[in-house]
């Protein structure tokens, strides 16, 4: 289940360590770069350290913000996230692309991916803020790991409420009115709610431009509705989205939370809007705990040239391209830095996507001899290392852990030393273990660990019960399966899960059996096996390994034949023994115990015929 690294679309070109190609799209070496670390974050900053300062103290405010939506919420990101503030338009520009096409109306974006997340702002705007998009994309990735389940329209809609989140003055402004919003709402049709509450991703009114509009519209008026409210309509809210992510029918979980049909409350929402009602929230910032005051740095030039390179290749690489402005700042840092492992870890995830694998394994393996500080260099190189290893266990080689799936695991260490909530790391590192057996017990509890820290990720949590069937934990995997896997919206994982469950048990039986000597017990446990196995290699597999033990027991028993021949000659009894060899002989199958029957009855005939 793990994933891989997008496939290369196009060969870069350049590949001498320091040359910079001719048209480099790179900042100013005349432009200081600054990091602002508050209690939180870090911020890499071109902007004055006055602007700087003030959009990191505005993050921290909204983290604590978000925090006061439930008691016990997860605010630690199990994932690292880089922030870049730039001074201008002019100096954003390069990096607004992620697609191909230059987005130039962009003031702040979020990307988020299995490295990690990144944040960048223009820090002076030519109209409005980069932090309404910032906002938006920074709940989803909350509400990911403190929600994993909340529906698509709650999850949109609460990142539209809090997207427009602002100070103003001592106050702290939550979920001020969205004017497209409301004009959208006024001038289209609502949607149903019975049909609201079930759009998923796939669903023609997410993702269709004309449709798109209202429900954004709609899901932020209901959020908006209940998130605004009186107290007891608030606590009330907390409960309907509980009951909601817990997967209760829409109608009940609306009754039972809100005491309101679905017709009742979509005329009190039609009302809502009618009547002008989005009024704010206030909070005042003096309620909160006080914030520290950030530290502020001088950068290198090579560590921005590397912070700016992998804003360039992340935003390509989600769109499927390789990004030659991420290899021109990667190569500019080298130059200015020849130690930098931060561009080496760069230009080896590059060349690693174009498919250069021994190129990429080069020079993320200097980029861990060089002591990275961050932990993506040593996550990247592991899963270079893994992905080989598995394909070598695919093509037969031996179980066990190979050196190269030990100086993967050795790498991870490492990126738990330097980020220990880092969720992906646990996964990688519980997924070493697959293929050793009852020896791969240490990698399970990495993958609890990696399912704590990632709760949306129906695929860590598979491999959690896949990892323990390996191991041979057979009621733990099936308590994960039905308690933990059956909660996420994917049958086919769930499918895949239980039949593994119900083929390991079968498995065991009959080793069980075959240890306590009912052989035919075994056999009929082995056809269980195969009988509850639908992929057809796997049950291939096992429909080999039952002719398998069929045969032994087949073998085991005429051995026991045989030897209660042997037992008559011993006693004298030479005809009794030869009618025993002769049905025997008929049947056999070892050619081993074939020859020896063959040898005995001879003997015997040939002493039968010299009797008087």
């Amino acid at each position: 289940m793990r994933a891989c690294l997008a496939s290369p679309v196009v060969v870069l070109a350049c590949c001498l360590l320091g040359a910079v190609p001719v048209g480099a799209e790179l900042p100013s070496a005349k432009d200081p770069w600054i990091a602002v670390e508050s209690a939180n974050f870090e911020l890499l900053s071109n902007a004055d350290a006055r602007k700087t300062i003030e959009i990191a103290q505005r993050l921290e405010r909204f983290r604590q913000v978000l925090a006061l939506l439930k008691p016990g919420l997860k605010l630690t990101s199990p994932l690292p996230t880089s922030i870049l503030v730039f001074k201008s338009d002019r100096s954003f520009a390069p990096y607004k692309r992620s697609d191909g096409q230059p987005h130039e109306d962009l003031v702040g974006r979020f990307i988020t991916d299995r490295w990690g997340n990144i944040i960048a702002l223009n820090a002076y705007p030519p109209l409005g803020s980069g932090f309404e998009v910032v906002f938006h994309e920074y709940v989803h990735f909350f509400a990911r790991h403190n929600f994993p389940r909340l529906p698509l329209w709650a999850n949109e809609g609460l990142a539209e409420y809090y997207s427009s989140f602002s100070e103003v003055g001592s106050d702290l402004v939550i979920g001020a009115a969205i004017p497209r919003h409301i004009s959208t709402l006024r001038r289209r049709e609502f949607i149903p709610f019975e049909r609201l509450f079930t759009i998923a991703p796939s669903s023609p009114e997410y993702n269709e431009g004309d449709k798109k509009g209202i429900f954004y519209a709609q899901s932020w008026a209901l959020m908006h509705y209940l998130m605004s409210g009186p107290e007891e309509r608030r606590r009330a809210a907390g409960e309907f989205l509980r009951r909601l992510s817990d997967g209760e029918p829409p109608a009940e979980a609306t009754r039972l939370s809100l005491g309101l049909s679905l017709a009742e409350l979509d005329a009190r929402l039609r009302g809502y809007v009618n009547g002008r009602q989005f009024e704010s929230m206030e909070l005042r910032a003096a309620l909160l705990e006080p914030l520290s005051e950030p530290t502020v740095t001088p950068v290198s030039r090579a560590r921005a040239l590397a912070a700016l390179g992998d804003l360039a290749a992340r935003s390509s690489e989600l769109a499927g391209q390789l990004s030659s402005l991420a290899e021109e700042h990667f190569r500019a840092a080298l130059a200015e830095e020849p130690g930098s492992a931060e561009a080496r870890a760069g230009l080896g995830r590059l060349a690693r996507q174009a498919g250069r694998e021994a190129e990429a394994e080069r020079l993320l393996a200097e980029a861990v001899a060089l002591g990275s500080t961050s932990p993506v260099p040593y996550l990247v190189y592991a899963d270079l290392l893994l992905e080989r290893a598995d394909q070598a266990r695919s093509r037969g080689s031996e179980g066990g852990a190979s050196s190269e799936v030990l100086t993967a695991r050795k790498a991870l260490e490492r990126a738990l030393e330097l980020a220990p909530d880092f969720g992906e790391v646990h996964l990688l590192l519980g997924l070493s273990y697959f293929g050793e057996g009852t020896a791969g017990r240490p990698g399970i509890p990495h993958l609890e660990r990696a399912a704590a820290l990632l709760p949306e990720r129906g695929d860590v949590v598979f491999n959690l019960a896949m990892l323990q069937l390996n191991a041979g934990e057979i009621e733990s995997a099936r308590m994960v399966v039905e308690k933990w896997l059956s909660r996420f919206d994917r049958p086919d994982l769930l499918a895949q899960a239980r039949e593994a469950v119900t083929r390991a048990h079968w498995v065991e039986e009959a080793r069980k059996a075959n240890e306590a000597g009912r052989l035919d017990e075994a056999i009929a446990a082995w056809r269980q096996a195969v009988e509850a196995t639908t992929d057809p290699a796997e049950r291939s597999r096992l429909t080999e390994r039952l002719a398998d033990f069929e045969l032994q027991v087949r073998i085991s028993r005429d051995v026991e034949v045989y030897n209660r021949a042997v037992a008559l000659v011993n006693r004298g009894q030479l005809e009794e023994a030869l009618a025993v060899l002769d049905e025997l002989g008929q049947r056999v199958a070892d050619a081993d115990l074939s020859d020896a029957v063959r040898s005995l009855r001879d003997e015997l005939r040939a002493a039968l015929r010299e009797e008087p």
